[in-house]
């Protein structure tokens, strides 16, 4: 629900390089209704710099999706802080070397994380892939 988003945002101390992260990844999650494979799948090639988004959905289907503002801006937030290995692409990453890939289960326990924060019991990645409001 709107108000479950909401709480899960006001959990997320954006001051950190985790929380630029989270606050990017809840964001993109509530916003655009992508799933969590989608989100840990993101690539720096996939096209951030227009006012679009693509994303690899599952079976390899490719997505084009609109940047809404907030968006883009909790991406280059966050992408103004990221430090990663050398040669890796991926958008978002662990916090503890080695600086690779979040991987789907990663970007699930940002969601699950942040739910428990907010006392928001029964919010999983799951049920946020399942009721964004973008699929409804």
């Amino acid at each position: 629900t709107d108000s479950q988003v909401a709480a899960l945002k006001i959990a997320v101390d954006r001051d950190t390089v985790a929380g630029k992260r989270d606050w990017a990844i809840i964001v993109m999650l509530a916003r655009l209704g992508v799933r969590v494979g989608e989100v840990a799948g993101l690539r720096l090639d996939d096209s951030l710099a227009r006012p679009s988004l693509r994303v690899v959905g599952k079976g390899g289907r490719v997505l084009v999706l609109p940047m809404p503002v907030d968006v883009g801006e909790a991406l280059v937030d966050y992408l103004r802080v990221r430090r990663a290995d050398r040669g890796e692409r991926a958008v978002f990453l662990r916090c503890l070397p080695p600086l690779t890939a979040l991987h789907r289960a990663g970007v699930g326990d940002v969601v699950l994380r942040y739910g428990r924060r907010a006392g928001l019991d029964g919010v999983t990645p799951t049920v946020f892939d399942t009721q964004s409001p973008a699929k409804s």
